[in-house]
């Protein structure tokens, strides 16, 4: 019906917008995808990187070289404010390739290539942080080495890197470290040896005075694309996950809309046995109608039959009983006619033959208007009788006709 139709449109808008949702994610993966794509195709080329540092790590892909552990930089997740500081702080060491063993493998392999390049054995650093009394001052970011992350096994390189390293919002932040600093450093130099105070935009200050600015560095890019890569890949990993959980739930709407529209289906199925049977009612109805009206007709028919033979039977019974008192009246005439000429026959006896002949004429005359009187009374009498026959027969059609007419009307 109507309101299941609008139900199923409801559906349908639905899934259209949740198609449209899938579409939207299908597009921003692939988009992320292909970022991914060329942040891979850059690590695989070693972009960015030094010759010395591109000859290291191929040779380690190729297996010129062993314990190879790649750049340093891929193995660091540094928080994206801070880029640029860290970048700066490790200067050229943001090359620097790990290596767990076969130093010497490594160390021959750039002299073969004469090339320069920096490598971090890890099993021979060991460090620890410094105390700094002024970390909490106002305009501090923190120390480098805890604020970024790395694996275990390169936790002491991080910290010989980037364990004295101050980063700081600003230089006028660092100036005011360094002026409320100088007193303590002239009275234990070795308090404030190796440390450095880095700006938020790469600007490095030595404590023995030294000013360097690094901003722009190469290594922000490396660290970044790192970064970005990380992120790229947990973002399409959280993107797969809601596609695959959008897609369930897409498919659980087409199936919704596919229940729908099969129960629309029936419905219409329904609807159409509904209508089926209610034009072979409607049929029916019309010739039960019809039917009625033509046994109304039929019974009125009837009525009027029995009507007229009820009135026919009467005007019979009135003929017959015409008839009766007629002939009643004719058996009584011809009694007297018969016993009259009984009379005349004794008459005509009695007389003498003089008197017969004198009067033959007038005897014959009477014997015979008497005969004629008699034969005209007894055929009329045959005739009555066989008209009551007919009317008696009649009488019985018409008694019969009346019975069937009532069992007719009866049914």
């Amino acid at each position: 019906d109507q309101e299941h139709q609008e139900k199923i449109r409801r559906q349908q808008k639905v899934r259209q917008t949740a198609s449209e949702g899938i579409s939207a994610l299908k597009t921003g993966l692939a988009r992320l995808e292909a970022q991914l794509k060329i942040i891979q195709q850059a690590e695989r080329s070693f972009s960015g990187y030094t010759q010395g540092t591109r000859l290291l790590l191929d040779a380690a892909r190729n297996a010129r070289i062993t314990g190879s552990e790649g750049a340093l930089s891929q193995h660091l997740q540094v928080p994206e404010e801070i880029e640029v500081a860290v970048s700066a702080a490790l200067g050229e060491y943001i090359d620097a390739v790990v290596i767990t063993g076969g130093v010497d493998e490594a160390l021959d392999y750039l002299l073969l290539n004469a090339t320069r390049g920096i490598i971090l054995p890890i099993t021979h650093m060991h460090s620890e942080i410094s105390a700094w009394v002024l970390e909490d001052y106002a305009g501090v970011v923190g120390i480098a080495a805890k604020l970024v992350k790395a694996p275990e096994s390169l936790q002491n390189c991080v910290t010989h890197l980037l364990g004295q390293v101050l980063i700081v919002q600003d230089r006028k932040t660092a100036k005011r470290i360094l002026a409320a600093s100088q007193k303590a450093f002239d009275e234990n130099s070795s308090l404030g040896r190796g440390w450095r105070i880095v700006t938020l935009k790469g600007e490095v200050y030595l404590v023995n005075g030294p000013v360097l600015s690094a901003s722009g560095v190469k290594g922000q890019t490396i660290l970044g694309r790192t970064r970005q890569g990380k992120e790229i890949t947990r973002e399409i990993e959280g993107d797969q996950g809601r596609l695959a959980q959008m897609l369930e739930e897409y498919a659980q709407l087409e199936q919704e809309e596919s229940n729908l529209t099969s129960q629309g289906e029936a419905m219409a199925s329904q609807l159409r046995e509904i209508t089926k049977l209610e034009d072979q009612n409607r049929l029916a109805l019309n010739q039960a109608r019809q039917q009625s009206e033509a046994l109304t007709r039929q019974v009125n028919w009837h009525h009027e039959q029995l009507t007229r033979l009820e009135s026919d039977q009467a005007n019979i019974d009135r003929e017959i009983n015409s008839i009766n008192l007629e002939s009643s009246g004719f058996e009584q005439k011809i009694s007297q006619l018969q016993k009259k000429q009984r009379e005349l026959d004794q008459s005509i006896l009695e007389l003498s033959t003089e008197e017969l002949q004198a009067n033959v004429n007038y005897w014959s005359t009477n014997l015979a208007v008497l005969k004629r009187a008699n034969d005209d009374a007894e055929n009329r009498l045959r005739e009555r009788e066989t008209t009551l026959g007919n009317l008696q027969k009649t009488r019985l059609q018409l008694q019969q006709r009346f019975s069937d007419g009532k069992e007719a009307l009866a049914k």
